[in-house]
Formats: structure tokens, C-alpha cells, sequence
């Protein structure tokens, strides 16, 4: 046993947030949930404000997407927090919302302050699911998934990259990229649960993904 990936090291403040959840309400809600962590022993009087910005990206992102999008600010109600872990809960209304397709993999960031200080980031898209009798529906449209196991592909991609679930040398982004450029807009993950690394790649080329998590091992 022993570590098998990618591992660091991370300074966190006093007071920082974890775990948190965005649920997007179309077409213009998010409602976010999570934990607010305060490490000291004592309580702790703060101020927070979300803010909801596009996520810049790189270049290649950039020409990929539509739409500018606008930043959304809200400052929360003041809280007290315990030591330990506290209950974070919260919604808000997104100026100008460009939502997330296939087509268009438009991503939003959220940043959550205390004060000046940063205590949290995560990426995000405006973006809803459903199935309805045999079709699926991506923002109230219906869709046809076209697409690959990932899993069938696995010994080129592993050649490539040598653990190509970490994008050493940006072969996996490459080979999404590939796969993208056939018009694959799905990808299904059944042997195992892919890494953070993977579906954010994933999520900047408009790729959906289908994890079947009762079959995944490690």
C-alpha cells in the first residue's frame, strides 16, 4: 500500500469552506450547499460573499464557448460559527446566464470569501438533465448521446500517458480532445471512477459522462 497518484499538500486559513454542492436551477438559480470549517477553538464572527464570475480558461476554451456572461455578487447573512464544522446553505440568481451544452461548454466559477479572504473555489455549469420515456433532455432539449466506453480505448490511452487518468504530458487531454473532434459527446466510465482531472476535461469540451458507479472499482 502506499500512494498510487497524484498527492499535495494544502494551507488552508482558519476559517475555510469544503464540500461544496451546486445544484442549478434553469434558468437562472444556483442553490449551494456545503461546510464552513472554523479550526480554532473558539467561535468566530464572519462575513462571507459568493461570487459567481465565467471561468476564464485558456485559449483554446476561450474560442470554444459563446456568450460573455456577467459576475454575480451576494454577500450572505452574518454567521457565527461553532468550532468544527458548520452548516453552509445558500441560493442565488445568476446575471445574464449562459447555460452549459454539448455545443457550448459554458463554465462558471464560484468563489466564496470571507472578508478579503478566499476560503473556497469551484468550477460549475448551468446545466439540467433528465430522461423522459427513451430520450434525454439537456436544458429542456432533446439530445441524442453519441458516444464510446472509455474503457475499450484504455490500453492506447494508458501507452500514451502512463496513467492517463492524471494527463501526464497532456495526453489525455489530447485524447479527449480526439474524441471530441469525432463528434463524440458522451463517454461511459464502467471499471473504474474516473479522477477530478478527467471529468474536468470533460466538462471544458462539452462531453457528458455516463459512470456506471454500482459496477467502478478501484
Amino acid at each position: 500500500a502506499g500512494f498510487w497518484g497524484p498527492c499535495w499538500i494544502e494551507f488552508l486559513p482558519s476559517v475555510y469552506a469544503r464540500e461544496l454542492r451546486i445544484s442549478p436551477e434553469l434558468p437562472d438559480m444556483i442553490h449551494v450547499s456545503g461546510q464552513v470549517i472554523n479550526a480554532t477553538d473558539k467561535e468566530k464572527a464572519v462575513e462571507l460573499k459568493a461570487v459567481v464570475s465565467p471561468w476564464k480558461g485558456d485559449d483554446a476554451y476561450k474560442k470554444r464557448i459563446k456568450g460573455p456572461g456577467a459576475t454575480t455578487e451576494k454577500s450572505l447573512p452574518g454567521m457565527t460559527l461553532k468550532p468544527g464544522a458548520n452548516a453552509l446553505n445558500f441560493s442565488m440568481k445568476i446575471k445574464e446566464p449562459v447555460c452549459w451544452d454539448t455545443f457550448n461548454p459554458f463554465l462558471y466559477s464560484l468563489k466564496l470569501f470571507n472578508g478579503k479572504e478566499r476560503i473556497a473555489w469551484e468550477r460549475f455549469g448551468l446545466r439540467e438533465f433528465r430522461v423522459e420515456g427513451r430520450y434525454f433532455y439537456l436544458n429542456g432539449k432533446r439530445v441524442f448521446l453519441m458516444g464510446l466506453t472509455h474503457e475499450s480505448s484504455n490500453n492506447i490511452a494508458s501507452i500514451l500517458s502512463n496513467k492517463e487518468e492524471f494527463n501526464r504530458n497532456g495526453a489525455l487531454r489530447r485524447f479527449l480532445e480526439l474524441a471530441r473532434g469525432a463528434n463524440v459527446n458522451t463517454l461511459n466510465r464502467v471499471e473504474r471512477i474516473p479522477s477530478s482531472i478527467w471529468l474536468d476535461i470533460c466538462d471544458e469540451l462539452g462531453i457528458c459522462v455516463w459512470q456506471d458507479f454500482m459496477f467502478a472499482c478501484m
